[in-house]
């Protein structure tokens, strides 16, 4: 379906390690991985992990899985994005989804993809608060990109505890609303989502809204 397009994930945590899964199943040309923490015991509660990844860094663990899943796309890894790094590698243009858990790290990435990528590019990041989840979604050119930065706040206010069986599910949420933003975006499809202009809000009792995904140009 997206054997046109290159993908870059960013972050493989609670969020990442479930949407990177998801992505695989979409077959893009290829996958491009970014985290270099390692697997530690507490993320096996919440995360895309099991006990005989438990030490080995998260790209590469991830990168086992989707190869496991997946065998003809090529997947590569790296560790921590820094902003001096093209976040897509060698390609042109692409997808970057970005489930960081640094808002510094979100901010100066959607800076970096609206300068180097442009409107060729889907920029897509996740966040969560315990059972509440939030998605932004948007052409790297876009004027929201300008928006976007201020709701990037400082990371000590973003600290909060991921481990929690609520934040599974919402993790696992956020993987499935990825795929269907990708998806449709792919195909300029018009998208009937919980989302509020550019972005979405998920949360137990939320009710959806209609939403116009921005076509592809």
């Amino acid at each position: 379906m997206l054997n046109d397009t290159d993908i870059a994930l960013v972050g493989l945590g609670l969020h990442g390690s479930w949407v990177a899964r998801a992505l695989i199943k979409l077959t893009p040309r290829s996958l491009l991985l970014w985290d270099g923490d390692n697997v530690e015991p507490h993320n096996l509660q919440s995360q895309n992990y099991t006990d005989r990844h438990l030490g080995a860094v998260k790209s590469l663990a991830t990168a086992g899985n989707m190869k496991a899943a997946q065998r003809r796309i090529p997947v590569t890894t790296e560790g921590m994005w820094l902003p001096s790094r093209p976040v897509l590698g060698r390609a042109a243009s692409g997808i970057v989804v970005c489930c960081a858990d640094s808002m510094e790290v979100r901010r100066r990435l959607a800076q970096q993809v609206g300068w180097l990528y442009g409107e060729a590019a889907l920029f897509i990041e996740t966040r969560s608060l315990g059972n509440d989840g939030y998605l932004h979604a948007f052409n790297a050119a876009s004027e929201y990109v300008d928006h976007y930065t201020t709701t990037c706040f400082p990371d000590v206010v973003a600290e909060i505890d991921c481990g929690g069986a609520g934040t599974v599910a919402m993790g696992m949420m956020m993987a499935s609303l990825t795929t269907t933003i990708v998806s449709q975006w792919k195909s300029s499809e018009r998208a009937q989502l919980p989302l509020n202009e550019h972005c979405v809000q998920l949360g137990y009792g939320h009710q959806a809204r209609p939403f116009i995904l921005q076509e592809r140009r």
